[in-house]
């Protein structure tokens, strides 16, 4: 095919990155979860510890790294944390689809088919504005991944090998599950073999060692840190959320559920074209291996509830650039007929961008999500007006672990577990609730003796306000049968005008 002009290639580049961001700008809710995060972040500012109750040393969040960035860039705008949050994870999503642009080597227009389905696409779109760490994740994924596509060619430098390293380093630090990077990169390195006439792969052996020491350059400070400072390096919702093959069901469902919702089964024989040609072959086999690895820790943990499938969204880049690489692999298979070859490639890529789209337009993906949003926004509400009558000594039990306790700053304990080493640790699995969501202790939640309980985090008009007692059959109903639930009397206020709140005050 004609060389494209550099001045064409950077401008369509900016129209990728330009989609991207509208495409993002749609999905604009911080979501709950992020919230912890910056509460963590706030403290370690004020107080300097992350802590997400001041001065119980605890490790929440499951980001050290995504913690730090905010605590370091907050200190520019410390009113806006939020906002601040949103800022660095559009950085990161609009990084994503360069990076994925540039692609691997020998990949030819893959990089740009990739950077525009990923921009098209509702599951990347869905988390560059969500405040959470999950595009920086990806998007050190993806790096991690190139960098060993290129550190596996013929004659590459031994830099490649040291830069996938650090990459994977930096995986680990913004979520635990980053270890996959270190065991993928180490896998790539050992098997990979330099094809037949083409001397001049490096050592396996010294290559490894550069990945490592790359690795360790950035995950061991951080976990150095986490260990002196809390005696560990796993967060609190390590023990939460996990119980070892107890979520597989709902893992595999998970992804049943995602595959559906990309339409996979009619995308992935696109996939697999890569594999039949020489030159894609090894940057689909690494990337597929990649995904793989996600998937079974997908299965394991059983995936959450949230729209646009939180979970897959680290390795989505990579399904994109798979996708595009059968599409070239396509287009070459079609040899000297030009025309026919870019009719044909721009055709599937306009079917897949549709179908990935779509979930952002209508379905269940974006039914959930605007349910979702308004149960934040009601969540911020409700947190500011409890900063307005209590004072941030008094506790609140809440099940939701995120935008309250943030904005009412008072100290708090989460019936699910996420927030408390010995509720998680102690507490008793809960397999029927919501994915990660699954451990219970209404005991521990009483020893705190909290002054407020909100059992249901949600504002209703008064002629439709539940009964108080009315709430989920296993937090809320295991607080509930507590004896020591006798101590709280059932109250309702009206946090904005018409809008009613069901909650608990003891006595």
């Amino acid at each position: 095919m004609r060389r494209v002009p550099p001045l064409a290639w950077r401008m369509m580049l900016v129209g990728i990155v330009a989609t991207g961001a509208l495409h993002a700008s749609r999905f604009r809710v911080v979501v709950d979860d992020a919230f912890i995060s910056l509460r963590v972040a706030r403290h370690w500012m004020e107080h300097g510890v992350p802590e997400y109750n001041a001065g119980i040393r605890e490790w929440v969040p499951t980001s050290p790294l995504w913690v730090a960035s905010l605590a370091g860039a907050g200190h520019v705008a410390p009113a806006a944390l939020p906002v601040v949050a949103q800022v660095l994870g559009a950085l990161a999503g609009a990084a994503t689809l360069v990076t994925l642009a540039l692609a691997a080597p020998g990949a030819g227009a893959a990089g740009a088919i990739a950077a525009l389905l990923c921009a098209g696409s509702a599951l990347w779109a869905a988390w560059p504005l969500s405040g959470m760490e999950t595009s920086a994740f990806a998007l050190m994924v993806l790096v991690c991944v190139l960098c060993l596509l290129r550190a596996i060619e013929p004659g590459a430098h031994a830099r490649e090998a040291f830069r996938a390293g650090l990459a994977a380093g930096a995986a680990i630090a913004l979520r635990p599950d980053g270890a996959l990077a270190l065991a993928v990169g180490l896998g790539t390195l050992a098997l990979a073999t330099g094809p037949a006439g083409r001397p001049g792969l490096p050592p396996r052996i010294g290559r490894m060692a550069r990945f490592v020491a790359g690795w360790a350059i950035v995950a061991l400070p951080v976990a150095g840190y986490l260990w002196a400072t809390f005696g560990t390096v796993l967060p609190v919702s390590y023990y939460a959320k996990l119980n070892g093959l107890g979520n597989l069901g709902h893992g595999l469902a998970y992804l049943g559920r995602t595959a559906l919702s990309a339409q996979l089964a009619f995308v992935a024989p696109v996939a697999l074209v890569a594999l039949a040609h020489r030159d894609l072959r090894r940057p689909a086999i690494v990337s597929l291996a990649a995904i793989a690895a996600w998937a079974a820790a997908i299965a394991i943990e059983g995936g959450d509830f949230m729209a646009y499938s939180r979970f897959v969204a680290p390795v989505w880049p990579l399904v994109c650039l798979v996708v595009a690489l059968g599409i070239v692999g396509i287009a070459r298979a079609l040899g000297e007929r030009v025309r026919i070859a870019r009719a044909v490639a721009v055709a599937i890529a306009a079917l897949v961008l549709a179908a990935w789209a779509t979930p952002g337009w209508r379905g269940p993906d974006h039914d959930a999500y605007t349910r979702g949003a308004r149960d934040e926004l009601a969540r911020e509400a409700i947190g500011t007006w409890l900063a307005g009558r209590y004072p941030d000594s008094e506790w609140v039990a809440v099940k939701p672990a995120g935008i309250i306790p943030f904005y009412s700053r008072m100290r708090a304990i989460d019936l699910f577990c996420i927030t408390d080493l010995e509720a998680a640790r102690t507490g008793s699995w809960v397999p029927d609730a919501w994915p990660g969501h699954q451990r219970a202790n209404p005991k521990r939640v009483h020893d705190v003796a909290p002054r407020l309980a909100i059992l249901e985090a949600r504002l209703y008009p008064l002629a439709e306000l539940p009964p108080p007692g009315m709430t989920d059959p296993n937090h809320g109903a295991g607080w509930l049968a507590d004896p020591r639930a006798a101590q709280y009397e059932p109250a309702r206020a009206e946090v904005l005008p018409g809008l009613w709140l069901d909650l608990f005050i003891r006595r």
